[in-house]
């Protein structure tokens, strides 16, 4: 038996699979790694995945006894944190919620009640302006403000005037005062 040519083959190709099954190598792709990642934490392509409601028109907001609007605020955090930290600046009167994800956003942009959106831009540039722009064309009653570090009113203006503009902004640091008037503007120009 030992002379047969098929047995000596079958024993051989068992023996270079165990050789084969304890060498394996694992080569890892390390630039395809960093791109699937990038895009686990882009936003921006993320952003596909909002969801647009369109329903009737809701009743006009009401406002609180001392005439200050009342209103959802939704604060988008995301990247860099800000606005968790910073709810002792901001002013009493709205109805503050802040979202993490873009399905959560999804979900309260829903909404057909007039509300604003507040993005931190240094938290996310590309995912703010993804966001901004389709918040601006798919929901006319959302209105978004963007707060940002080191805002001139030129890159302001050029920013107003893109896409993705927003209807306000905000520059660093939050002060309760600025906010209050920054979210009364809005509410004021919607009307």
């Amino acid at each position: 038996m030992s002379g047969d040519p098929n047995t000596k083959g079958e024993a051989s190709a068992d023996e270079d699979d165990e050789d084969e099954e304890d060498h394996a190598t694992v080569v890892l792709d390390l630039n395809k790694l960093k791109e699937e990642m990038e895009k686990k934490n882009d936003l921006s392509s993320a952003a596909e995945d909002l969801e647009f409601a369109v329903g009737p028109e809701d009743g006009e907001e009401k406002a609180s006894e001392s005439g200050v609007p009342s209103f959802k605020v939704i604060m988008f955090e995301f990247g860099k944190p800000l606005f968790e930290a910073s709810q002792d600046k901001m002013p009493s009167g709205f109805e503050y919620m802040i979202s993490k994800d873009v399905k959560d956003l999804s979900a309260k942009l829903k909404s057909t009640d007039f509300q604003v959106v507040m993005f931190f831009y240094n938290g996310d540039p590309k995912a703010v302006n993804t966001l901004c722009a389709q918040v601006k064309s798919k929901f006319p009653k959302t209105k978004t403000i963007i707060v940002a570090q080191n805002l001139s009113p030129d890159k302001v203006k050029m920013h107003q005037n893109s896409a993705s503009g927003a209807n306000e902004y905000i520059t660093l640091p939050l002060e309760e005062d600025k906010v209050r008037s920054t979210l009364e503007k809005i509410y004021k120009d919607h009307n």
